[in-house]
């Protein structure tokens, strides 16, 4: 039986593995009807971040969905995906609360503070990607959060307001679908047109650290491959890789 496009489980150790662990269901029946395969659930026991990150989440508090494509592009092309990802997710953001933003590479925030975080990876066979899991942890209604997390901030503890999560996931899916044409017909100029235009601090002096040396430096674009490149007040350029480069973010 082919599965539904949007599914829930109450529980599991992490939608991106469930994803993983059940790939073959969904590659035998394709993509044709529609670009993505979803599953959505009120509690992870196992939530994965970017490297060796936790998503830590209150139970049935957040949205938590991972998604599950067969985007027609290159291995070279891979960050123009992760670019569509997050515009998507700010996209549908901006609906709740303003001014979201994109922090390199995958998190959105308002203002200094982290309201969601993504985590994606890509399966490979030659030069072509075989398929995508692009998934997504939102702090929605929790407005308590683990000491450990630096900065967090939710959609309730901006706007006050509570929200229906089952109620918010179809307009997430249907802004992804609305925004997928970026992929399937390879616009990547403007899609790195919209994801600079909504990056954290692009083209602003601030605050950062690489290699231990702490510094004033702006960011002024990607590499072809989207590392992150900053220029130093002594126009020194630096190109680099996620976990080189540490933000230094005020507690406002």
């Amino acid at each position: 039986m082919k599965p539904d496009q949007v599914q829930f489980i109450e529980t599991t150790h992490s939608t991106n593995v469930t994803l993983r662990e059940n790939l073959s269901r969904y590659l035998k029946y394709g993509f044709d009807e529609f670009p993505f395969y979803a599953i959505y659930t009120h509690k992870q026991t196992d939530g994965k971040g970017l490297g060796s990150n936790r998503w830590l989440s209150q139970d049935g508090e957040n949205l938590l969905i991972s998604f599950l494509f067969q985007p027609p592009i290159t291995v070279q092309n891979q960050f123009y995906f992760n670019q569509y990802f997050a515009i998507s997710v700010r996209q549908f953001l901006a609906q709740y609360v303003q001014n979201p933003i994109i922090k390199w590479p995958n998190d959105i925030y308002v203002g200094n503070k982290k309201m969601a975080g993504i985590l994606i990876e890509h399966g490979v066979q030659g030069n072509n990607l075989t398929y995508s899991i692009a998934g997504v942890g939102i702090n929605i209604n929790q407005t308590l959060f683990e000491p450990e997390l630096p900065n967090p901030t939710s959609v309730a503890l901006i706007t006050g307001k509570k929200n229906t999560i089952t109620e918010m996931i179809p307009q997430l899916t249907d802004t992804l679908t609305n925004l997928y044409h970026l992929i399937l017909h390879e616009d990547f100029s403007k899609l790195q047109e919209i994801y600079l235009n909504h990056l954290f601090q692009y083209q602003k002096p601030a605050q950062y650290i690489i290699k231990g040396e702490e510094f004033t430096g702006t960011i002024t674009g990607l590499s072809p491959f989207g590392q992150l490149i900053i220029e130093t007040e002594s126009k020194k350029v630096f190109t680099c890789h996620y976990k080189e480069v540490q933000f230094i973010l005020s507690k406002s």
